[in-house]
């Protein structure tokens, strides 16, 4: 019996060919074209990871804070004062750290940034994860200013000019000065120890 050349089934074998990929390719189209109900699963990595990881300030102290209406005319055991429990930045280094890097602040209501001298400056928020209220207080303890500053994770981050002279800057997450007291007619008094558990 003659033998076929290899050439004869070259067709069939081409037809095969042809059908194996033109299956190939719907099979891929219609998963890139189906509509799929279910949630991709998350991509986790480690930046992701730290950051579910909960970040609390490190090497810094913790210190008292006493807020007092200054706006009201009552006896001193009649007032309502207010005491906050906070991390104490009180170095250079710990102030030029502050709450980067921080996305809780492990119980404690917010940071102080203790100045010796009068001081004017600003405050950035670079490399900081959470969104945060300031505010300002003289060498009397009297309020000065306040604002809020946002996150900045890219340069050039947005600068925060100071008022002229503060001894005291107090940051709490945003929106919680009103809650602690902390706004035009208060002042604010540094204590050594937590009076809050």
């Amino acid at each position: 019996m003659p033998m076929a050349s290899p050439l004869t089934y070259l067709p069939a074998r081409r037809s095969v060919r042809t059908r194996l990929i033109t299956a190939v390719a719907a099979v891929i189209l219609m998963g890139a074209c189906g509509h799929n109900t279910a949630q991709p699963a998350p991509v986790t990595s480690p930046a992701t990871t730290t950051l579910l990881t909960a970040m609390v300030p490190q090497g810094f102290e913790t210190m008292g804070l006493r807020i007092v209406p200054t706006d009201v005319e009552v006896d001193e055991d009649q007032r309502d004062d207010i005491d906050m429990c906070v991390w104490a930045a009180i170095t250079p280094a710990q102030r030029s750290r502050g709450l980067m890097g921080v996305n809780d602040l492990g119980g404690k209501d917010g940071m102080a940034f203790i100045y010796a001298e009068d001081r004017t400056t600003s405050f950035t928020m670079r490399n900081t994860l959470i969104n945060l209220s300031i505010a300002f207080f003289d060498a009397q303890g009297a309020f000065m200013d306040a604002f809020d500053m946002e996150p900045c994770r890219e340069e050039p981050c947005q600068s925060y000019p100071t008022p002229r002279g503060f001894r005291l800057a107090i940051e709490v997450p945003a929106g919680d000065l009103e809650r602690w007291g902390i706004g035009p007619g208060s002042a604010a008094f540094p204590r050594p120890h937590c009076d809050t558990p």
